[in-house]
C-alpha cells in the first residue's frame, strides 16, 4: 500500500492528511494501490480515484480553508433562501465547485493570487446573485391567481 499520493503538481497526501475537497474539508483514511483514497467528509465517508477526481482535492491550509468556508457560505446561504427543491441542484453544485476550484488553483499556484482570487469570488457572487434575481422572478409568476412556486 503507498503510503503517498501524488494528485496535483505540488501535492503529496498521505493517509490522515487533511484536505478540501469540494469545499468540504475532510480527511484522508486510507489510500490504495490503485490511486483509489477514502476521505471522511462531515456528511459521511467518500471514496473515489484519484485519477478522475486529482483536481477536486487541495490541502487543507488556513488560506485553502478560509476559501472553503467563503463558497460554503455562498452555496449554504442560496440554499437556505432559494428553498425549492426542483432547482437543478447538481448543476448549481457543480459550477460553484468549478468555480471554487479556480479560485484554490490560483491560490495553491500562487498565479497572481490577489488578482485572481478576488476575480474569483466576484464571479462565484455574480453567479449567486444572479440566481437570486432570477428565482425571485419565478417566485413572481402566477396563472390564473395560482402562484407558479410555493411559497
Amino acid at each position: 500500500m503507498p503510503t503517498v499520493l501524488a494528485t496535483q503538481p505540488g501535492f503529496d497526501f498521505k493517509d490522515g492528511d487533511s484536505v478540501i475537497f469540494e469545499f468540504e474539508e475532510g480527511i484522508i483514511t486510507d489510500i490504495d494501490e490503485r490511486g483509489g483514497a477514502s476521505f471522511k467528509l462531515p456528511y459521511g465517508t467518500l471514496g473515489f480515484n484519484f485519477l478522475n477526481e486529482k483536481n477536486r482535492v487541495f490541502p487543507a491550509t488556513p488560506e485553502g480553508v478560509g476559501v472553503a468556508k467563503v463558497y460554503k457560505k455562498l452555496y449554504d446561504d442560496f440554499r437556505t433562501v432559494a428553498g425549492v427543491s426542483s432547482l437543478n441542484w447538481p448543476g448549481i453544485h457543480e459550477y460553484t465547485v468549478r468555480l471554487f476550484n479556480d479560485t484554490m488553483h490560483c491560490l495553491h499556484y500562487k498565479t497572481d493570487v490577489i488578482m485572481s482570487t478576488e476575480n474569483s469570488y466576484a464571479a462565484a457572487r455574480r453567479f449567486f446573485h444572479e440566481l437570486s434575481w432570477q428565482l425571485r422572478l419565478l417566485q413572481e409568476i402566477t396563472v390564473q391567481e395560482v402562484p407558479l412556486l410555493r411559497r
